[in-house]
């Protein structure tokens, strides 16, 4: 699968993504952001996640990310915003928290096996805009 490609100056637009112009450029990453954009476009087909055998490339988180960040966005969250995350070791966890800092939020750990009070605790403490829970079913 090959990555999104990046114009002259190695921009990525709307034209190469289909994403809307503001989230394809994000010219204001913050460095986790910055990086892991430029192993997309450096290495797409490199593989990103291992998860239980289940594979994601940089090309395919950086889509993820962007698409979570756009979502993110959606909700209201926005550059310094709390967004807490109560997500076990997962590859939605690493979407989540990309999406959150390439738009500039916060992200707000919290142990998913943590006691509810605990966590309602932490969560009145950081007021978070909102939280991505992980649900057992």
């Amino acid at each position: 699968m090959k990555g999104p490609p990046a114009g002259p100056g190695g921009e990525i637009d709307e034209k190469t993504t289909g994403l809307p112009t503001a989230l394809a450029r994000e010219e204001n990453l913050t460095n986790p952001g910055r990086y892991l954009r430029d192993a997309a476009r450096d290495f797409p087909d490199r593989v990103a996640l291992d998860f239980l055998g289940a594979t994601t490339t940089y090309s395919q988180l950086e889509t993820q990310v962007a698409r979570a960040a756009e979502a993110l966005r959606g909700l209201g969250v926005g550059r310094g915003d709390v967004v807490g995350v109560i997500l076990p070791n997962c590859p939605q966890h690493v979407v989540v928290a990309y999406a959150a800092w390439r738009i500039g939020a916060i992200v707000a750990e919290h142990n998913p096996l943590a006691p509810a009070e605990e966590i309602r605790s932490q969560l009145d403490a950081h007021g978070a805009r909102v939280i991505i829970v992980w649900e057992k079913g």
